[in-house]
């Protein structure tokens, strides 16, 4: 439980869900890079939103004349975007239905070169047994980009944009050129707080994801707060703990 409902609040009120606070810039310094590893033991009140943003990114209609489709999951920090993600990225039928599958952690820096030489790293470690000497070594982005769209040519790829702030569409087109090479139905998966982040990267219409319903925040609540998650043997704590977890208001990382 990471944030307090009361920030939370005053987020939503004061600046409201467009704007980048100080305080969530703190916040993205401060926080780990993300991987696509997740304990779904602990996950609770996202299955309804993992199976529809799965048929999302299954569904061929979606496809637009390009081979490749974004989809940005847009939400205020704490509600889970993260999560949800990697219960996307791990559902047997994406691992079945995509050749090649890519996590790249973004935060604020969006550096076009960079990522570029992550999205390469994780194809070659997928494909290939060493990464080309020339992409480890070199600062030139075109032989980059020619080196990665001739990786994921005609490879039907997801890849994931973890916690993406930037809004400057020459860098977001700069990177994104060297993905249209992929097969048909690739998809990219946009995880983000602003939706006008979403909006700028964004081709199929964004999944804005909500709070969690007071039941399912009390389950994530007791199974952190109780031994094996059980509170029955302790009725008044439980009490004081449903108190707490209407003050999250869905949020299920505020503290």
């Amino acid at each position: 439980l990471r944030r307090s409902s009361i920030g939370l609040s005053r987020e939503r009120e004061i600046i409201g869900p467009n704007m980048i606070s100080a305080t969530d810039r703190k916040e993205i310094k401060e926080r780990p890079e993300t991987s696509s590893i997740i304990d779904d033991s602990s996950v609770f009140g996202r299955e309804e939103d993992k199976e529809t943003i799965v048929k999302m990114l299954l569904d061929q209609n979606n496809s637009n004349q390009s081979n490749l489709s974004i989809l940005p999951i847009v939400g205020m920090g704490g509600l889970g975007k993260t999560t949800l993600t990697q219960l996307v990225y791990n559902d047997t039928r994406i691992k079945e239905h995509f050749q090649l599958r890519v996590w790249l952690c973004v935060s604020e820096n969006f550096d076009q070169m960079k990522l570029t030489k992550e999205t390469i790293g994780s194809v070659a470690s997928e494909f290939e047994s060493v990464i080309s000497g020339v992409s480890s070594v070199t600062t030139n982005m075109n032989l980059l980009q020619e080196d990665l769209s001739k990786k994921l040519k005609g490879k039907r790829f997801l890849l994931v944009l973890d916690d993406v702030w930037n809004e400057d569409p020459e860098k977001w087109d700069t990177y994104r050129r060297a993905l249209l090479t992929g097969g048909k139905g690739s998809r990219i998966v946009v995880t983000t707080r602003n939706k006008n982040v979403g909006k700028l990267m964004g081709g199929m219409t964004p999944y804005y994801l909500n709070q969690l319903s007071d039941n399912d925040c009390w389950f994530l609540f007791r199974s952190y707060a109780f031994v094996d998650g059980n509170s029955d043997a302790h009725p008044n704590l439980e009490m004081i703990g449903k108190e707490i977890v209407k003050k999250l208001k869905g949020c299920p990382c505020a503290r």
